[in-house]
């Protein structure tokens, strides 16, 4: 699946494209009705999210994240650079500190993995 993931991705240009590719190559392996990619920009620090799904249907309501606000797991796991993995999102961001997002929603279970990270923040 990864280097299928890579050869598709490879081939792509545009953001949207490569986007697209991930969710499809993704669902082949887990549950993708509620999943959020996001890039960082490390000039301002930010959480850029190019993806979210919400019960299967995409979100276009995405707004940046500051990284240093400690605002949501996704800005954990950019700060740390570590996996968090997690039944309950609300009670792991009180665990560990943090606020949770805007829009919080319930899942069964929760992965927040950063694909590539040197922690700055």
């Amino acid at each position: 699946m990864l280097h299928d993931l890579s050869r598709t991705v490879t081939g792509q240009l545009r953001q949207e494209d490569v986007v697209e590719a991930i969710e499809k190559q993704v669902a082949r392996l887990i549950d993708t009705r509620h999943i959020f990619l996001a890039l960082v920009d490390e000039a301002t620090a930010e959480l850029v999210p190019i993806l979210r799904m919400r019960d299967g249907v995409r979100d276009t309501q995405l707004n940046r994240t500051s990284i240093p606000d400690r605002v949501g797991l996704m800005s954990i796991v950019a700060a740390s650079g570590h996996t968090i993995r997690t039944d309950d999102y609300i009670a792991e961001c009180a665990r560990q500190g943090w606020s949770p997002s805007g829009r919080p929603f319930r899942c069964r279970t929760g992965s927040a993995c950063p694909c590539s990270w040197a922690p700055r923040w």
